[in-house]
């Protein structure tokens, strides 16, 4: 079989897999797996871009169908245009959550496929490299990210890492430009990842000595430099809209600092924090099959020290700011909190995604684990045989399948609401704010008329109006707000409908579950992705006949009513 023929196989292979790793995406791709305030977000942005730029041809950073009519710049929003851009061309044939679906299915696939060139750039082993490339995409971090499709997003640091490495070694324009396009992939893919790729080259190109000696070291790194230089003129113009809201915006947006505490426990990767505290234990973490790959091959993994400097130096940047143990903060300063004050590394934010180097570097070390475990089977079938019990091993350990479904319905009448051109904007109550607020992005994609509220990423709102948002939705909430002064505010805001909704947002109740789990991650799965994949938040039924009564007084008998929401039509 050629080269080429059985790099296709190898393709087809991780298609298969992902689709049953991640069963049964590939097969209910109508379906909502998720309730998290993310997804309801992610599920928007595919909205809106396509209303924006597909629709209307204008630019998607900014809009007035959130906080309307006021409106707000999206520059600071995760919109994620690598994402949004396709899922919206994929919206037109199935809805935003076959979108979804899909770029789920393609993201996993994607960054199996990509670390396993990555792994057979590094060691010419296929079939080390296939297990590498499972270990990396199918690791606990993947799927604790599966409602945010930006995150999701992993197959770019591998390629950066790939073209960066043969940039250093080989030079060449086409190395050159990939390593580039790679970078800019990363940005619009997910702005949280683009520092990642500056510490991923910077750290391949310190360690070259190590790992191509044959290169002069100054010749490697002015040739990474001058890579990295023309990734930053593509990332540029991708940034403006970015660049402009940081530099020229006089809104004080939250501060870096107040993440520096959410980085990763000493015991573990951190799933949920206090009060469940669910840590996933660093073996557990990274898996027991790669951890036994790594052990059983160590005579030839301990000759790659570029890879474990790597693995050694994310995992205690991963830990955040201070020490946290057990679920404790011990106060004790770590190396992230002098990092994120360097310039364009203040972007990391939370620390805990740093994880993601981690599991790239330690996917590496599991490729050249194989290798050392191989040459302990002159045989090519025994080698095949050996393969095939990590491989069972790996696939068993980091299957996260059958992922439950949780959908949540929007109203049927919706659908009509979107068909009357009487009806421009919308506001739904109990009213809410922050990620509490998200279900109103996921009707509005469901709707399409502009609401008074909505959730975007913190750093998009400026200090002064999620302040006034936060304040005037807390007091309607909690009937504070005079009926007089609520229903000229609808007045002057241009309202036409009022939602009351019979289903409301509230915090998940803490379970009581292990502190410290040791278990493989499949072990444990069935409980801990749930908890991510619906969130801090739950949706249960509530009757408000006070509130009711206080809209009926006013806007008379409802237009409209189902199990799931009273509409009134506004004065």
């Amino acid at each position: 079989m050629t080269p080429p023929a059985r790099g296709t196989l190898v393709f087809g292979f991780l298609g298969i897999l992902t689709c049953a790793m991640t069963w049964p995406i590939a097969v209910s791709l109508d379906q909502s797996f998720y309730t998290h305030a993310d997804y309801f977000s992610n599920l928007w942005n595919i909205w809106w871009v396509q209303k924006s730029v597909l629709d209307l041809g204008t630019s998607p950073y900014w809009t007035d169908t959130l906080f309307f009519p006021t409106g707000i710049s999206l520059a600071m929003h995760t919109l994620s245009l690598a994402n949004s851009l396709p899922g919206a061309l994929l919206s037109r044939l199935g809805g935003v959550v076959v979108a979804f679906n899909v770029l789920t299915l393609v993201h996993f696939w994607m960054s199996a496929w990509v670390f396993y060139l990555l792994a057979h750039y590094l060691t010419r082993s296929r079939l080390g490299s296939i297990l590498a490339g499972i270990i990396y995409s199918f690791c606990p971090f993947h799927y604790y990210y599966l409602p945010m499709i930006n995150i999701v997003s992993m197959e770019s640091l591998p390629l950066t890492a790939l073209f960066f490495m043969k940039t250093y070694r080989e030079g060449g324009a086409r190395n050159f430009l990939v390593a580039a396009m790679a970078t800019a992939l990363t940005a619009v893919s997910c702005w949280y990842y683009l520092p990642y790729v500056a510490l991923l080259a910077g750290g391949l190109a310190g360690c070259g000595r190590l790992w191509a000696p044959e290169i002069p070291f100054l010749v490697g790194l002015r040739r990474v430099a001058t890579a990295g230089i023309a990734g930053g003129i593509l990332v540029v113009p991708l940034a403006l809209p970015l660049i402009s809201a940081t530099l020229f915006s006089d809104a004080e947006h939250p501060k870096v600092g107040r993440h520096l505490h959410e980085g990763h426990d000493l015991l573990g990767f951190t799933w949920i924090g206090p009060p469940e505290k669910r840590i996933l234990a660093w073996p557990s973490a990274v898996g027991y099959s790669g951890l036994l790959l790594v052990v059983l091959g160590f005579r030839e993994v301990r000759q790659h020290k570029t890879w474990m400097i790597l693995a050694g130096a994310t995992w205690l940047l991963g830990l955040g700011g201070s020490l946290t143990v057990g679920g404790s903060d011990t106060g004790v300063p770590l190396p992230y909190a002098a990092l994120v004050k360097l310039p364009v590394l203040g972007m990391l934010r939370n620390p805990d995604r740093m994880f993601v180097l981690l599991q790239l570097s330690f996917a590496a070390l599991c490729a050249y684990g194989w290798v050392g475990v191989a040459r302990r089977f002159p045989s090519p079938t025994a080698q095949l045989l050996a393969w095939a019990g990590f491989l069972g091993f790996v696939v068993l350990e980091f299957n996260g399948s059958p992922l439950r479904q949780f959908p949540y319905p929007c109203s049927p009448y919706l659908s009509q609401i979107a068909a009357d051109p009487q009806t421009g904007s919308i506001i739904e109550i109990p009213a809410s704010t922050g990620p509490y607020a998200a279900r109103y992005n996921r009707c509005q994609t469901v709707h399409g008329k502009k609401i008074p509220q909505g959730y975007v990423t913190n750093l998009a709102m400026t200090s002064e109006l999620l302040a006034e948002t936060t304040a005037w939705y807390t007091s309607v909430a909690r009937r504070k707000v005079a009926p007089g002064v609520f229903f000229e505010r609808l007045r002057r805001s241009g309202i036409d409908l009022v939602i009351l909704n019979k289903r409301v947002s509230a915090p998940r109740r803490p379970e009581d579950r292990e502190t410290f789990i040791w278990k493989p991650f499949a072990w444990v799965a069935d409980w801990l992705l749930p908890a991510r994949q619906t969130g801090a938040f739950v949706y249960r039924n509530a009757a408000n006949p006070e509130l009711r009564s206080w809209l009926e007084a006013r806007l008379g008998t409802p237009v409209h009513e189902d199990a799931l929401i009273v509409v009134f039509r506004a004065p």
